[in-house]
């Protein structure tokens, strides 16, 4: 791809704003995530994947997940254990008679909202860094819930000791073309600003013997189990639970179909703007179609050995895990392109703009990302 088509004009941001600001959780992610749970104490994961709102309440400690209706979305729950013949694998807990796999009482087509909890004693007080505006690794906003359109679904959890990242992409594709009070500025996004599209809740505090209990308002009461390495391991999504049609080995889509995927989103970032108050009128960048999946993390990626209580196959989204399930070899074996090589060609352009402006050469601004938004939905933090 020839520079130019990296400098589309449509980016507002300055090169300053490329660095995370000081003190941000994404700062310490590599470090947080180095050891697992000791004899005295056992590790919850709560992975989430999707569209949700992701809203941290410091006063009463609790977080909510709450997922706006989306007549396209499953709305599904699962707890894992490690899978003895995979050591990227896990294994679904949870299997029904009703559904072979998922917790899965939540549907479209509901008109009220499913209040659920994930019950457990979380240990000591949570060691949570606040997040704040402007953070590098997650999209975090600080408007107000709204008090008139409810999610479809919404989750109760404990206060989290960290939160990491699992699966994102390089950069933040909505549109910065608005004014210096519209949602992107107020919010103090960035173009480079990573952008997640499943999130790792982590509890690394849970005391030896307790036990945590996913308590559904229809009173099923569903056991989250420890597997052999002291890690609970319990995911929620909020996502469409089939893949649109591939048409390439890259897992690129048609023109039909793509535009189909650009209207999913359309409407789904729309049912998440609604849960807000003023509405927060986000958009994605004009004119770049989301036409391929979102790479994924290779087993070998640095990442998983600085965060070993999470596996690689963890960060399947439901439509990725579901068309696994079927299929023979590893769960990773269908997956078309890593994310690092996806984004290689933008992580070389913006090493190159660092250094043009480090050394002053060159009064640059971030430009549009070579690299087309992924299909997929994409979770936001509310904060205080």
């Amino acid at each position: 791809m020839k520079r130019r088509d990296f400098v589309k004009g449509l980016a507002a941001t300055p090169l300053v704003t490329m660095a995370p600001k000081a003190g941000a959780i994404g700062n310490r992610m590599a470090v947080t995530g180095s050891s697992l749970a000791d004899g005295a104490t056992k590790r919850l994961n709560v992975v989430v994947h999707g569209m949700f709102v992701i809203a941290i309440d410091t006063k009463a400690n609790k977080v909510y997940l709450k997922a706006p209706k989306v007549d396209t979305h499953a709305y599904r729950a699962q707890a894992f254990i490690t899978d003895p013949n995979d050591k990227n694998g896990v294994l679904p807990a949870w299997p029904t008679q009703a559904h072979p796999q998922d917790y899965d009482e939540v549907k479209s087509t509901n008109t009220a909202v499913t209040n659920d909890t994930l019950d457990f004693d979380r240990g000591g007080a949570s060691t949570l860094v606040p997040l704040d505006l402007g953070d590098a690794e997650r999209i975090a906003v600080n408007s107000n819930l709204s008090t008139k359109v409810s999610p479809i679904w919404n989750v109760t959890l404990w206060m989290p000791d960290d939160i990491w990242p699992l699966r994102e992409t390089r950069f933040n594709y909505f549109d910065s073309s608005g004014n210096s009070t519209d949602s992107y500025h107020a919010n103090e996004m960035y173009g480079t600003q990573r952008c997640a599209i499943s999130h790792v809740l982590t509890y690394n505090q849970i005391p030896a013997k307790a036990e945590v209990t996913f308590l559904t308002m229809s009173g099923k009461s569903l056991q989250v189990p420890w597997g052999s390495d002291g890690v609970g391991r319990v995911h929620f999504y909020a996502e469409p639970p089939t893949p649109p049609a591939q048409v390439d080995a890259m897992g690129r889509t048609d023109k039909a179909t793509t535009a189909q995927v650009k209207k999913h989103l359309d409407m789904a970032l729309q049912a998440l703007d609604n849960l807000f108050d003023p509405a927060l009128n986000l958009k994605f960048i004009s004119g770049i179609e989301p036409d391929q999946a979102l790479g994924y993390i290779a087993a070998n990626d640095p990442w998983f050995a600085s965060h070993p209580s999470v596996r690689p196959c963890e960060q399947l989204s439901l439509a990725e895990r579901l068309q696994a399930q079927g299929q023979s070899g590893g769960c990773l074996d269908g997956m078309k392109t890593t994310i690092r090589e996806q984004y290689a060609e933008f992580q070389s352009f913006q090493d190159r703009v660092i250094l043009q402006s480090l050394s002053r050469k060159e009064n640059t601004q971030i430009m549009v990302p070579p690299t087309k938004p992924p299909r997929n939905c994409i979770p936001l933090f509310k904060i205080p």
